[in-house]
């Protein structure tokens, strides 16, 4: 078969596929392997991906140490640990490979087999993409990362999934996150554009009308969103992420019981585990939407005993580590830092327990010293607490959270200049910074700048936001109040 992204050149005992020098090369041992990877990469790239999964084993069956092919196996399923185990499948051939695979597979495990850490694989993509700047795989990598697992620059991404399609017509995932990168942008014009791109390359699938769906939300066309969603579920009556957008949209009508009731539906789906993830999540956004946060804390409390008494055997370990962060995050946004403290001691215990990664239970320790801190400006005491944030600081280094915390003591002192400072450090793409940075905007007498930042939360219109419904209603309410 005739790959569009290769062609095969023999050397010794393996074949390293490259169009030309401009391409990533991909290293077998076998031909037939190739063959069946890239058919088994077309069937990916069209969403079917059952049908991919089994041609990547064929290919791993006739060469073991085929590299990419067990890179792809990790890649289409959404489970954890099972992605983690395929992944170390990948790492062992590493030597025998390009370098050009290397960095693929590096920047892979970074995020998906580290705990989703995620500090180099921004790196090894930039660094693939500055080895194969013409490779439609390598644009659409770094395309990707610039507008996930925590990166926010949908401008770069824009123009590297651009480049994809220009050097490869038929390439459909970057168009797919084209369409996901104006949308971040807010560009929704260009975004339902080629959103009907992605529908006529995949007339099939509902994944394009899915996306059309989540456009028309986000742009605030909440009853069109849900007649899209609906079309969806015409198609596939249990497609969880319409179910999802529905919900979602009614939550943002203020509609919150009957959102709930599509989000039940949702336990009569098959559910992969990565939508069995946003099913929780999409509980407790709800609850959180409508000011319930003793509602909310308890799905989370329901999520973690589900994992910790055996009853769920998907990704137990995420949804335990999740619920306690999110359990204590909301205490503390309560101001119950009795109860918030109490609930991190217990995440702490688990992680030290049960966690393999040092670095993980380093950082999870290091935390005390950041929630004490948030207890003490609780308690009005300012000066301990940010005596408290720097020890938390140099041990740690800064996070969001902690400039966050220090920013809000900086406003408590009436100091927001420096608040001002503090949060310029902070990811201000979230709704949840982007609230503190106004409340320090107003504070400095910057009203037009606060109002137009309230603004910008009020209309983010995002699916299963948790950051989002802590400050949506705030930000509404101070809307309505006449306040910037």
């Amino acid at each position: 078969m005739k790959s569009q992204f290769f062609i095969a050149i023999p050397l010794v005992m393996f074949f390293t596929i490259c169009a030309t020098a401009q391409k990533i090369p991909l290293t077998s041992s076998s031909e037939e392997a190739i063959i069946y990877y890239n058919e088994g990469w077309e069937l990916e790239d069209r969403l079917e991906l059952d049908a991919a999964e089994i041609l990547y084993k064929k290919a791993v069956v006739l060469d073991s140490t085929f590299a990419l092919a067990h890179l792809r196996l990790a890649m289409v399923k959404d489970n954890y640990d099972d992605r983690k185990e395929r992944l170390k499948e990948a790492l062992k051939y590493i030597d025998k490979i390009s370098d050009g695979e290397k960095l693929w597979i590096l920047g892979s495990v970074d995020f998906y087999a580290e705990g989703y850490d995620g500090s180099k694989e921004y790196n090894y993509f930039k660094q693939l993409l500055a080895l194969y700047p013409n490779d439609e795989v390598a644009n659409y990598l770094f395309g990707y990362v610039n507008i996930h697992h925590g990166t926010h620059k949908p401008e770069i991404a824009i123009r590297h999934f651009k480049k994809a399609m220009d050097i490869n017509p038929k390439y459909i995932k970057p168009v797919n996150y084209l369409a996901h990168a104006y949308l971040e942008a807010r560009d929704y014009k260009n975004a339902l554009v080629t959103t009907e791109g992605y529908m006529a390359l995949l007339p099939n699938s509902v994944d394009p009308l899915d996306r059309f769906a989540e456009i028309l939300m986000r742009s605030g066309a909440y009853q069109k969103s849900i007649d899209g969603y609906t079309e969806v579920l015409k198609i596939d009556n249990k497609y969880p992420w319409a179910l999802m957008g529905i919900a979602a949209n009614l939550n943002f009508l203020n509609r919150h019981s009957e959102a709930r009731t599509y989000i039940e539906r949702l336990d009569e789906s098959i559910l992969s585990d990565y939508e069995y993830r946003h099913k929780w999540k999409a509980q407790v956004v709800s609850y959180l939407d409508e000011g319930d946060t003793d509602k909310a804390i308890g799905v989370l409390e329901d999520q973690k005993q589900e994992s910790i008494s055996g009853k769920n055997s998907r990704e137990p370990l995420f949804h335990i580590y999740y619920s306690f962060l999110r359990k204590t995050r909301i205490y503390f946004e309560n101001g119950q830092a009795e109860k918030g403290l109490t609930e991190y001691k217990k995440w702490n215990e688990y992680v030290q327990e049960n966690i393999k990664s040092e670095g993980t239970k380093t950082r999870i320790q290091h935390l005390s010293i950041y929630y004490e801190a948030y207890k003490l400006y609780l308690e009005d005491n300012t000066v301990l607490a940010l005596e408290k944030l720097a020890r938390f600081h140099k041990k740690n280094g800064e996070t969001d959270a902690s400039n966050i915390l220090t920013a809000r003591i900086f406003m408590k002192e009436k100091n927001y200049l420096q608040a001002i400072e503090r949060l310029e450090q902070t990811d201000i793409t979230s709704p949840y910074n982007q609230y503190w940075f106004m409340v320090a905007l107003e504070g400095s007498g910057k009203l037009e700048a606060a109002k137009q930042w309230r603004a910008q939360i009020v209309d983010l219109n995002d699916r299963n936001n948790i950051n989002l419904a802590l400050v949506r209603k705030k930000a509404i309410s101070a809307l309505k109040d006449g306040s910037p």
